[in-house]
């Protein structure tokens, strides 16, 4: 799933900052949502814009930073090849966070992964551990948060993908595999090599 459905992000990510930004939509609509709602939620916003039901709160602040940022962010992330750096950047983006920030970095093809509710309560984990209510890189705490975030899930990337795809689909009456695919939602179709 992971070998498949990644590296054909990761490259669309790095080609387009067009791509870059609907990734980030993705992901912050993913925010809190059951994975097979986010294409109908990303068709709606491609219609409506900022307008869009699916855009609450942080989110709409998200994709408002993101119409008018991204295209700078995708620039200043597309050359960093640490995901530390990569996360850190990416907090920029109001609501944000570290897990996000990390699912985001992962799309892109770090080998870094998304410590979200279903990894932490597969692992017994803290549920708050990663949180950064609101803070950003630019605070002391926060960037060794990421660091220890970064040195937890480092290396694991492709682990927790096909382990979160997996255990989507039992909960969910699905293939593992069709959880996968809908990441591709991100990827314009002329892109997608298959």
């Amino acid at each position: 799933m992971y070998d498949a459905h990644v590296p054909v992000i990761s490259a669309a990510i790095y080609e387009d900052a067009e791509t870059f930004k609907r990734a980030v939509t993705f992901v912050i609509l993913s925010i809190r949502q059951p994975i097979e709602n986010v294409p109908a939620m990303l068709a709606d916003v491609d219609e409506t814009r900022a307008e869009s039901i699916y855009l609450l709160g942080h989110k709409r602040a998200a994709y408002r930073y993101i119409e008018l940022h991204g295209r700078e962010l995708w620039a200043r992330v597309r050359d960093l090849t640490d995901p530390e750096a990569v996360i850190l950047e990416l907090l920029s983006v109001p609501g944000l966070g570290i897990v996000k920030a990390g699912f985001l970095a992962q799309l892109m093809g770090l080998d870094v992964a998304c410590l979200d509710s279903r990894n932490v309560a597969r692992e017994g984990r803290k549920p708050r551990e990663y949180r950064t209510d609101g803070k950003g890189a630019e605070c002391r705490a926060i960037r060794r948060k990421v660091s220890r975030y970064v040195a937890e899930t480092g290396g694991r990337a492709r682990e927790y993908w096909n382990a979160w795809c997996e255990d989507v689909a039992q909960t969910r009456n699905n293939t593992a595999q069709t959880i996968s695919e809908i990441h591709l939602t991100i990827v314009p179709e002329t892109f997608i090599p298959f």
